[in-house]
């Protein structure tokens, strides 16, 4: 696996690892949710995946579009 290698956690389950791009489809697919916790290499802990400036998450999304 090259890049960074990501897991995620949600609840008391980890998943992983995963590549940039499998971790963003899950993102965008809504799988991964803002309050779901993520991690990368390189990273000092994990952190809220609304946090984590490389995901783009369906939610966020939708709260730009709203208050606009």
């Amino acid at each position: 696996m090259t890049g960074p290698v990501w897991y995620y956690a949600q609840g008391d389950t980890e998943k992983g690892p995963l590549t940039t791009a499998q971790i963003k489809a899950l993102a965008a697919a809504g799988k991964i949710h803002g309050d779901d916790f993520v991690w990368k290499q390189g990273m000092e802990s994990w952190v809220p995946a609304r946090e984590a400036s490389d995901l783009v998450l369906p939610e966020a999304a939708e709260a730009v579009e709203i208050n606009t």
